[in-house]
């Protein structure tokens, strides 16, 4: 898994389809041409039986939905399938590889496509060809956060505040709170007999040192109590807390606690980054980039996560920053997709080595193009250029900074394209929702979240969108021989074509179709009018 062929590899090889199939304890290899391949401990044959490779890989634009990949393929075996199946042989417990290869080669420079479960498989007499699917199986397990011990109840607490008993131990993404409000619940678990209680935080280890505890009493006053000392522990099941004493002097039991994340540390600590203090020294850094969120719940979820992709992705994710806390139980996959990846200009995908983001680069430019095509040189068209049917939105509004106390959202901003609205602090205009509101009139959407609390990140949200939606997408399909299928899903590619006026027009390539004798590559436009080449005449 992971090896990929290069442009120079596939400017003078056409690969060919192979098929590994495990079957009852002995592997079955078929390929599109019979080929004696050379391996590390040997050749072996490949049976050049396969046929009718139904393969393609593609991409929802700005989606958190995607599809496993699978492939449909069908061969021929020498030996009597149904005879065996009869005697026992369980061919819906089979597993399969689908492969690229280039002659020449050794096996293992092949290009592994799909690996995965049979699925859907037929067959007959002996000689007739036989049909199955290849499906990847990357939701192994689905795995909730917090997990199933991390619940404060009578049995591990036996002190606890009864409105603490049956809460989870919440899970702290970024440092909510730190603009100075109630960032996160803290949960009386215990009374340890020295004059202190303690309070419960976080279902994890956390980067902040200190935090400041904000005291909600039955009058509706609220003292500090500052620079309280976050300290971590395991609890009588062996589940991971963190936790801040609440002294006795600030505690009433009709009182309620929450968190200020607001010192200069926050919850989750990143596992892919470190920072430095301001004497040069490394700590360790918090969970807030929303790129390495998307890639720490991915691991978290049980799937497959191609971790290579995924880097790449974060890095340009996380100019988003995310504040919050989970305080039930959730899917980590779910979670993702229901909470996070709407906010984010980006695609969720099942590639060949697992889960990972492709990133919608909304200010590509020329120098960001991976490659430049030409129709009629290149490629050649596949059909009409069609129009996408989606929805438009140029007056967008954001409702965001959850204040735990209130539980509600405290502020919103606006980006709108009504030239007539006069823009302010929370009510901004750009060219590409004026543009689109002069086409379309007002289509206004309002979403809202409980993970952002920066005014920053929520602008980048509202200005994206903007760029997304804001004018009808066009899709366009043209053949191209297999030496281009060193492009990848999600790639930006600059495509000229004389015949659609067209001049290094950045395209997404939306999907790669394999066909026995070329690709069918899908291109979506995503109009920038300020960017892109415009004819003249």
């Amino acid at each position: 898994m992971g090896r990929t062929f290069t442009e120079s590899e596939l400017r003078t090889t056409a690969p060919i389809f192979l098929v590994d199939l495990e079957l009852g304890g002995v592997v079955y290899r078929f390929a599109t041409e019979a080929q004696d391949i050379e391996t590390d401990s040997g050749s072996v044959f490949y049976d050049g039986t396969l046929s009718d490779v139904d393969f393609a890989s593609s991409l929802e634009f700005a989606s958190p939905d995607f599809d496993l990949p699978s492939a449909g393929v069908t061969v021929t075996f020498k030996i009597d399938l149904a005879k065996r199946i009869a005697q026992g042989l369980d061919f819906g417990a089979a597993k399969g590889t689908l492969a690229l290869w280039l002659p020449g080669t050794d096996l293992e420079d092949r290009q592994v496509v799909i690996e995965g479960r049979i699925d859907a498989p037929s067959y007959g007499a002996i000689g007739e060809p036989v049909s199955f699917n290849i499906e990847a199986d990357f939701l192994r397990n689905s795995q909730m956060v917090p997990n199933a011990l991390q619940v404060i109840d009578a049995a591990t607490w036996p002190d606890l505040e009864p409105n603490a008993e049956g809460a989870v131990y919440p899970v702290i993404i970024g440092a909510p709170g730190r603009q100075g409000f109630a960032g996160a619940p803290i949960y009386i678990a215990e009374n340890t007999g020295s004059g202190d209680r303690v309070g419960i935080i976080a279902a994890h280890v956390c980067t902040a040192s200190t935090i400041s505890v904000m005291m909600i009493k039955p009058n509706g006053s609220t003292p500090a109590i500052p620079d309280q000392t976050v300290a971590s522990a395991v609890d009588s099941n062996g589940a991971i807390y963190s936790y801040v004493p609440i002294p006795n002097a600030h505690f009433t039991a009709e009182s309620t606690y929450f968190a200020q994340w607001d010192t200069g540390g926050g919850g989750l600590v990143n596992p892919y980054a470190n920072q430095q203090s301001a004497d040069g020294v490394p700590e360790k850094a918090y969970l807030t980039g929303a790129g390495d969120v998307v890639r720490y719940f991915l691991h978290q979820s049980g799937a497959v996560v191609d971790d290579g992709r995924m880097a790449a992705a974060s890095a340009y994710l996380n100019f988003i920053q995310l504040d919050g806390y989970i305080a039930e139980r959730v899917d980590a996959l779910d979670f993702l997709q229901s909470e996070i990846l709407p906010l984010l200009p980006c695609s969720l995908r099942a590639g060949p080595n697992g889960l990972y983001v492709v990133p919608w680069r909304y200010d590509a430019t020329a120098t960001d193009a991976r490659t430049k095509l030409e129709a009629g040189k290149d490629m050649h068209r596949a059909g009409l250029v069609d129009y996408v049917t989606s929805d438009i939105y140029n007056e967008i509004t954001i409702r965001y900074r959850h204040n735990a106390r209130y539980n509600t959202l405290k502020k919103a901003v606006t980006i709108t394209g009504d030239t007539s609205k006069k823009p302010g602090g929370f009510l901004w205009r750009n060219s590409y929702a004026v543009n689109s509101q002069s086409r379309y009139g007002t289509k206004a959407l309002e979403i809202e979240t409980e993970f952002i609390t920066s005014r920053a990140s929520a602008g980048r949200v509202v200005n994206w969108m903007a760029r997304a939606y804001g004018a009808r997408q066009r899709r366009i399909k043209y053949e191209a021989p297999h030496r281009l299928a060193w492009l990848e899903v999600g790639d930006v590619v600059a495509v000229s074509d004389s015949d659609l006026s067209l001049i290094d027009q950045l395209l997404i390539l939306e999907s790669i179709e394999w066909g026995e004798t070329a690709l069918t590559l899908s291109f979506l436009f995503v109009s920038d009018a300020p960017r892109d080449n415009i004819p003249t005449g």
